[in-house]
């Protein structure tokens, strides 16, 4: 049994080649990698402040900016003031945004299930086991705004 170093660097690596297989057909929309992570983030957690976007994604206030800026010239995202708090500003996901990423995670997954056809029905069963098993085991992470 491989000790759990060894699976460790087996999971990083099988992780980062199926996501740069899945990424490949991210621009086809004109969108990087990088502007449809953060509206997947909008798109799950609903309206959030450019700070909470940035700690969602692991990046710093003024990156976060930057890619909002790009999504909202797209028609993607939109900035509007907080119901709530009127001092406080909140990004978005536009209706074209939504439709955005459903494409592109749609695509995403053809290609996986594309790979996942070429497996046996065993290996399949385990890599959905294997998925769930990853899931349980994250850290929960802050949602934006809060959000469980």
């Amino acid at each position: 049994m491989p000790n759990r170093a060894s699976t460790a660097d087996r999971v990083h690596s099988a992780a980062i080649h199926v996501l740069r297989m899945v990424r490949q057909h991210d621009e086809e929309d004109g969108i990087t990698p990088a502007r449809l992570s953060l509206l997947s983030v909008l798109v799950f957690s609903g309206p959030t402040t450019v700070k909470d976007l940035a700690a969602a994604e692991g990046i710093s206030s003024p990156s976060a900016t930057s890619l909002i800026n790009a999504l909202e010239a797209a028609g993607l995202a939109r900035r509007a003031r907080s119901a709530g708090d009127k001092r406080t500003v909140e990004v978005s996901v536009t209706g074209a945004g939504r439709s955005m990423f459903r494409r592109a995670r749609a695509r995403r997954l053809a290609v996986l299930t594309s790979l996942l056809e070429e497996a046996s029905s065993a290996d399949a069963e385990l890599l959905a086991r294997a998925a769930d098993i990853l899931l349980a085991l994250r850290p929960e992470h802050p949602r934006p705004g809060g959000a469980a």
